[in-house]
């Protein structure tokens, strides 16, 4: 999002734009724990750990 919209989203606090962030949130959450589960077989499959990345 950028900076105008969340400006949008503080200013105006319309419950149906704040449910959208929050859908947002949720779905780049998802993603990201998605991201760190191929990572974690990325680096076992290679034998390093990844926490040393």
């Amino acid at each position: 999002m950028t900076i105008e919209q969340l400006h949008d989203i503080g200013a105006h606090r319309d419950p149906a734009v704040i449910q959208a962030l929050l859908w947002e949130i949720k779905r780049l959450q998802i993603l990201m724990l998605r991201v760190d589960q191929v990572q974690q077989v990325v680096a076992a499959s290679s034998g390093t750990s990844s926490a040393a990345s």
